[in-house]
């Protein structure tokens, strides 16, 4: 355990428990989602909705990172209302995310939408897209 950290790691099972002052997770499964739209609305502004969260805490709402290249242009949080992905997994929760993020960067831009992990903070790649972002 790293006690400036409060991280524990297993090495030999390859489980990572990592401890707030009331919450302990155990990372076995990386975030899994979809986005089901990407594209810019509006001038230097780029939309994004979809959904996507933690097996490992599927109750549980988790971050999503959106990068140009590779500056992030913000986060968003999937705490959205999706009964369709709970039916669909078998889970509880608000997974669901939308949000319109500003960016100084317009043209043809690729954009990586990113889920983090609740254990580790780890980004994992939901997709990468390239769109047009208005000037």
């Amino acid at each position: 355990m790293d006690l400036g950290t409060n991280k524990e790691v297993t090495i030999a099972s390859k489980s990572v428990a990592i401890s707030s002052s009331s919450t302990t997770y155990t990372t076995k499964y990386i975030p899994t989602g979809c986005i089901d739209n990407c594209y810019s609305n509006a001038s230097k502004t780029v939309r994004v909705t979809g959904w996507a969260f933690d097996k490992d805490a599927s109750s549980e709402s988790i971050q999503i990172k959106v990068y140009i290249g590779s500056t992030c242009i913000g986060t968003l949080t999937a705490d959205e209302t999706r009964e369709d992905v709970n039916k669909a997994y078998s889970i509880t929760g608000k997974h669901g995310f939308s949000g319109n993020l500003t960016t100084t960067l317009t043209g043809s831009r690729t954009i990586t939408i990113k889920a983090v992990d609740l254990g580790t903070g780890n980004e994992y790649t939901l997709t990468t897209k390239t769109i047009t972002v208005l000037s």
